[in-house]
Order: C-alpha cells, then structure tokens, then sequence
C-alpha cells in the first residue's frame, strides 16, 4: 500500500482524516488513487490504513481502519535489533490472540520501514522477519 501525508490532528466531524492538504494531494494524484483505494495515512508518527472516500464538505478523506494504528515514534520503533526478535517470536506462536495479531502487524509495519537497506533487497526480506525465534 502507499503511504498519504495526513495530519491525524484535522479529522471531520465523522471521524475521517482530511487529505485536503497539499502535501495529501500530491501524494494521492503520484500514487493514481481514488476514492475506494486504500492507502496508509502517515504524520511520521503515527500511521494507520484508510480506505479514501468523498466527503461532501472536505472532498477527500481517509476512513481509518483503527485497528491497524502503527506508532512510529516509540523508542523501541526505531531499534530494528529489538523489533525483529519480538517479531520472530509472536509470528512462531500456533496461535495468537487479537491482541497478538495486532502486534504482529505493527512489527511487520515497522520493520519494513526500520530494516538495514542490505536486508530490504533481498526476496528473502519477509521470510527472514519471520523466521525462527
């Protein structure tokens, strides 16, 4: 998915994220989205999945899937050697609960940001973040 600048301090009445800001446009008409896409919606911060939408007063919007929040900014976030073997080991669980999955999103999220450039070119990123713990 491509990422949206988005100020997650301008929300609608109904909850959703203003993408009406210049920077959002930008990224919107680079990526080719439309309303019905889904894209993450990023401060550098915080980052979320939306699905874009119109919105009458605000023209386009981001309908935030809550359940897919990525903080950025935690001081672990930024430490891919503390990231990665907490990934292993939840990813290696036979079963998980909500909470668990929801974590195991987030590692993935933030790993595939945080990851050492020599790692992110090989095909083998995502079975190595995943691997044994």
């Amino acid at each position: 998915m491509r990422t949206i600048f988005a100020d997650h301090n301008a929300m609608t009445e109904s909850e959703h994220l203003r993408l009406n800001f210049k920077a959002s446009q930008n990224d919107i008409a680079k990526a080719r989205l439309r309303p019905g896409d889904w894209a993450w919606l990023s401060d550098g911060e915080v980052l979320v999945g939306a699905q874009l939408a119109i919105d009458d007063r605000y023209d386009v919007v981001g309908v935030p899937d809550w359940d897919t929040l990525v903080h950025l900014d935690d001081e672990d976030s930024r430490n891919f050697d503390v990231v990665q073997p907490e990934l292993q080991c939840l990813s290696q669980k036979p079963q998980q609960s909500r909470d668990e999955e929801r974590r195991v999103l987030e590692l993935l999220t933030i790993s595939e940001i945080i990851a050492p450039k020599e790692l992110k070119k090989h095909s083998a990123f995502l079975v190595f973040l995943v691997s044994t713990c």
